[in-house]
């Protein structure tokens, strides 16, 4: 419960910062749920701030018609390292070759092996594609941006 109300408070904070009353802004159950259950036993912070901010852009009407529910099953399968990877990626304009792969990894503070455990990783989710952030990397990214 905890974990829930966390998450609960993490969303309803990112909606006031948009100017988004929380009564205004119910998300449909079918996403609302799904979201918490998944978030209920994610005590590790990058994820439990993923699971908020995936739980605000459910809630954004701005947001709410381009959610996919594919978000929840990808999120429900990222390690903390790989939303890191992911985020990294974007900002180096969408490259995970060689080169930016020993940079990810200092930059992140993990081994080489581990970024490209990561990587690899991203890639199956299909948020990567040829190293470089996919279509629907970058619209998971946009649901958790700002």
């Amino acid at each position: 419960m905890e974990n829930i109300a966390r998450i609960l408070q993490k969303a309803k904070d990112r909606l006031m910062a948009r100017g988004i009353e929380a009564p205004q802004a119910a998300a449909s159950l079918s996403i609302t749920l799904p979201i918490l259950v998944a978030a209920a036993d994610e005590s590790r912070e990058e994820l439990q701030d993923i699971w908020a901010r995936l739980l605000a852009a459910a809630a954004d009407p701005s947001r709410a018609r381009s959610f996919r529910i594919a978000f929840i099953e990808a999120a429900k399968m990222m390690d903390p390292l790989d939303a890191a990877v992911l985020q990294a990626a974007q900002s180096l304009h969408g490259g995970t070759g060689d080169d930016r792969a020993n940079s990810l990894a200092a930059d992140l503070r993990a081994s080489r092996d581990e970024i490209d455990v990561s990587i690899s990783h991203l890639h199956e989710l299909g948020m990567l594609r040829d190293n470089a952030v996919s279509a629907f990397g970058r619209e998971f990214l946009r649901a958790v941006s700002g």
